[in-house]
């Protein structure tokens, strides 16, 4: 058997310190926000015995599926990578940003450095997502939908080229006897606030997941 275990919305504490310049822009509304009312809910103490009861499980892989980033500050990529390696390394554990991880413009760059042996696909290619992994009989897909966002938004998006990679993944992995996991931060599906929702590049959703049985 199989085991994966998956944890979503770390958002790590606590904020590092940080000018009033790092604040411009849409990081102002979420310093606030975390000020006045998120961090009160975040404790790294309840995060670190969440991970430590997990891993207490050896669980044979862990997805990590974005937004361990609060306002996507510089040094919070590295503290990502450091929560990252205490769950394991990047044969072990894969993880996809989250709409915090991308928080501005030119954060996706921080989080592809520092995290990069925990998003890079079994095939070396030029594109980042989506990504294939193969664990045992399990074909992990990790897509992105964070995209920097106005102020107020949480919103995603998924572009048509990532789309339509991911469709011809879709289409040749069930020639294989594996058992797919997508991996995304914005649901696909379902009702959600406007400001929260995944957008797509065009009125298409994502391709029907129906893995074979596994032998």
């Amino acid at each position: 058997m199989f085991t994966l275990a998956h944890l979503s919305d770390p958002h790590i504490p606590p904020l590092p310190d940080c000018s009033p310049l790092d604040l411009f822009g849409k990081r102002i509304t979420g310093y606030l926000n975390w000020r006045l009312r998120r961090g009160a809910h975040h404790s790294r103490e309840v995060l670190d015995a969440l991970t430590k009861d997990m891993l207490v499980h050896e669980p044979d892989h862990i997805a990590v599926t974005g937004d361990l980033a609060n306002l996507s500050l510089a040094p919070e990529f590295e503290t990502g990578r450091e929560f990252l390696q205490s769950l394991g390394d990047g044969k072990r554990v894969s993880v996809i940003p989250g709409n915090h991880d991308a928080y501005v413009g030119g954060a996706d760059k921080n989080y592809l450095d520092a995290w990069r042996e925990y998003l890079a696909g079994d095939t070396p290619s030029e594109f980042i997502f989506p990504y294939l992994r193969r664990r045992g009989p399990v074909a992990l897909i990790g897509l992105s939908t964070a995209v920097p966002t106005p102020p107020f938004f949480a919103s995603g998006r998924i572009g048509s080229a990532q789309m339509d990679r991911f469709a011809v993944m879709m289409d040749e992995l069930p020639h294989e006897q594996c058992f797919r996991i997508v991996l995304i931060h914005h649901p696909p599906a379902g009702s959600r606030p406007r400001l929260k929702r995944r957008r797509s590049s065009r009125p298409e959703h994502l391709p029907a997941v129906h893995p074979p049985p596994l032998a």
